[in-house]
């Protein structure tokens, strides 16, 4: 649309008063000119030291040296989407980077070769109160994000050092017109292996995507034990979590009481002995049993150091 627009218009409008203009400015900027000239890109994962960096830019790739360029830019940057527009076509977000009092908006769009990104886009200044009219306009933002960038530059090609402060990672960018010039450099860094072909947008909303899952996934833990607590504080009959069997499930929450004992993964409490009699009558038998469960019980549950209560057989009832 800005070359179906503002190109035309220049050319209809601007373009006769040239021809009787007293003064006219010429510069050689082509704000179109990425159109037609892809920068190819090779981004890296790997930490690589920055004097050896220095090291093969200055050399040039055919040995002969070159004048190598270095700046260090911090830009805040602001990705927007059209209105009703889908969140995954990518191609459609604006990007509005800040740096100071500088604006600038970029229309790009990548695509992967391989573990190599092509990447054609405009870019041209804007008035810091763009966003404001984009939002306006019902154009929503999607992600927002720091950046520092460390470029160097070598006249042909150039090595960045990109920080994402919402990642906390640093990635290594090699950039070229020409595709030749961008892996020989590559490779004389020795990237190869680690390279990466995603955006930083497309890192930073995996990155968003993640820690909402990992958020939601502690939430859910939270309200397990939350409820945990309150049952056994409504419950003081049943066990507590400390001492639960495992199959107790608590009302509300999807977790059991055995899996709230840090301990249990090492040792379950030994189960109750079992009790075997030998029975005169159903009578005896039945006063025999309750005798014989009451007095393993008894042992079972009583702490260290105590002795049995009186009338129980501690040799009796046969334990196994």
């Amino acid at each position: 649309r800005v070359l179906d627009i503002v190109f035309p218009m220049f050319r209809h409008h601007i373009a006769p008063t040239l021809q009787c203009a007293h003064l006219k400015i010429a510069n050689k900027i082509r704000p179109h000119g990425s159109l037609y000239e892809a920068q190819y890109v090779l981004k890296s994962s790997a930490q690589v030291d920055v004097e050896f960096i220095k090291k093969v830019l200055a050399r040039g790739l055919r040995g002969v040296n070159k004048t190598l360029g270095h700046k260090r830019t911090k830009y805040v940057e602001s990705h927007v989407h059209p209105p009703g527009a889908s969140k995954e076509r990518l191609k459609d977000w604006l990007r509005l980077r800040q740096n100071g009092g500088v604006c600038s908006i970029t229309f790009r769009e990548c695509i992967v070769e391989g573990d190599m990104m092509a990447s054609a886009g405009i870019s041209f200044e804007i008035a810091p109160s763009t966003l404001s009219g984009l939002l306006s306009l019902g154009y929503e933002v999607g992600m927002k994000c720091e950046r520092t960038v460390e470029l160097y530059d070598n006249g042909e090609v150039s090595v960045s050092l990109d920080s994402v402060t919402s990642l906390k990672k640093t990635y290594l960018q090699v950039k070229s017109t020409n595709r030749g010039k961008t892996r020989a450099v590559a490779e004389a860094l020795g990237l190869d292996g680690t390279f990466v072909t995603r955006t930083t947008l497309e890192l930073c909303l995996q990155n968003e995507e993640q820690e909402a899952l990992n958020s939601a996934t502690s939430s859910a833990m939270l309200n397990d034990e939350m409820a945990a607590v309150s049952y056994f504080a409504a419950n003081p009959a049943q066990p507590n979590p400390q001492t639960a069997p495992s199959s107790v499930n608590l009302p509300g929450s999807s977790t059991s009481a055995s899996s709230l004992d840090p301990s249990s993964s090492k040792s379950n409490p030994p189960p109750p002995p079992t009790v075997a009699v030998k029975p005169k009558s159903e009578k005896s038998a039945a006063r025999n049993l309750s005798e014989a469960v009451t007095t393993a019980m008894a042992k079972v549950m009583k702490p260290r150091g105590s002795t049995p209560p009186k009338g129980s057989d501690t040799a009796g009832g046969g334990l196994v």
